[in-house]
């Protein structure tokens, strides 16, 4: 036989036994990748994705033998990169893994060729195609690795900015909301030069109150997120709020030290929200709020007898109010629920589940 053809014949019969023994290859991978790497194959999608590249590498591998030269990927076929679980997988493990598959797979060609005459060409031909096959799936799983941080990281900027819209409405628009509202009643008394003062006093500690909550945003040390008495913040609200025309009513019953300061500061920012929505929109006769605390609850109402307003066009209005009520519900795991009645008044009312391991973290 010629050399040529002695040499065809080896690649041939090189080939065959690869595709033959795929499976036993495909186990002394996964056995070398949990000595290598155990968190890849802990993980089941991750490990049927490297069982999947690496089945495909072999293909390819014997495919370049039978052609003749490397041919890795030129099939088609779908790459990490296509997959979500390839975006899970750094490109250092994954290298990590294209070794572990190289080396089970060169031992067991030299083995396969160490007495065939004319192995030295096949041999490689399998390190070129290896090589190509190895780096073209990493190279995949690098892309898909860096497209699921550039996802990561334009969610986490969209979850920011949604954090700086609700604290610049809840701290700051809410402070300037309610100084305005009292200007409005210091305005409206003028005849009255006591008691337009005092509503003057109330609007220069509300607009006090936005300049606070500006500095926190602005430095990001949010440091009126907790609340530690949440009682006597709301009845400095309704100290602030109360005028001649609207009656304010409070009612906290429970114990404090069951919620954290992070769900007693949320709570205050829903309940002003809410109290602010019923006497800017409702014109209310009468505001009630009421807080109950218990181990596993704590529920938050505030019941005005305004006018109410259509729930559907309040949702779909492009103001922040209702938003950013139900979005602080969910970040302490709660929820909001608005019940407006046409000419009759509004309820808002705020449930978040408690445990007794909350009440010891009250600065968490």
């Amino acid at each position: 036989m010629a050399p040529r053809d002695r040499c065809r014949s080896s690649r041939e019969a090189l080939a065959g036994f690869l595709d033959a023994e795929r499976p036993a290859l495909l186990r002394a991978y996964l056995a070398r990748l949990e000595d290598a790497h155990p968190p890849l194959t802990g993980d089941p999608e991750l490990r049927r994705q490297a069982l999947t590249h690496a089945g495909r590498t072999i293909a390819d591998v014997a495919r370049s033998l039978r052609l003749g030269r490397p041919s890795a990927c030129d099939d088609g076929r779908a790459g990490p990169g296509t997959s979500g679980a390839a975006g899970r997988l750094h490109p250092r493990v994954s290298l990590r893994a294209a070794t572990c598959l190289a080396d089970v797979t060169l031992n067991a060609a030299s083995e396969y060729l160490a007495e065939r005459e004319d192995g030295g060409e096949a041999l490689g031909l399998v390190m070129r195609s290896l090589t190509e096959s190895v780096l073209t799936r990493v190279h995949e799983t690098a892309l898909a690795y860096s497209s699921r941080l550039l996802h990561d990281l334009d969610a986490a900027y969209a979850d920011e900015r949604r954090r700086i819209a609700r604290d610049l409405h809840d701290r700051v628009g809410s402070g300037l909301g309610v100084a305005h509202h009292q200007l409005e009643l210091a305005e409206a008394c003028r005849t009255d030069p006591a008691h337009a003062m005092n509503r003057v006093v109330l609007a220069h500690e509300a607009i006090q109150d936005a300049m606070v909550g500006t500095r926190s945003i602005v430095t990001g040390l949010h440091t009126d997120d907790q609340v530690r008495h949440l009682e006597k913040e709301l009845a400095r609200l309704v100290e602030t709020v109360a005028s001649d025309d609207v009656i304010m009513r409070l009612r906290v019953d429970g114990d404090e030290a069951w919620a954290s300061g992070k769900v007693l500061g949320e709570t205050f920012l829903i309940v002003r929200e809410a109290v602010r929505n019923a006497v800017t929109h409702g014109a209310p006769g009468m505001v009630l709020i009421t807080v109950d605390i218990t181990p596993g609850r704590l529920q938050a109402t505030v019941d005005d007898d305004g006018r109410g307003f259509d729930l559907d066009r309040a949702l779909r209005s492009p103001g922040l109010g209702l938003t950013s009520m139900r979005e602080r519900a969910e970040l302490i795991g709660g929820r909001v629920t608005l019940t407006p009645v046409a000419d009759r008044g509004t309820r808002v009312e705020l449930v978040v589940p408690l445990s007794e391991r909350r009440g010891g973290d009250r600065d968490g």
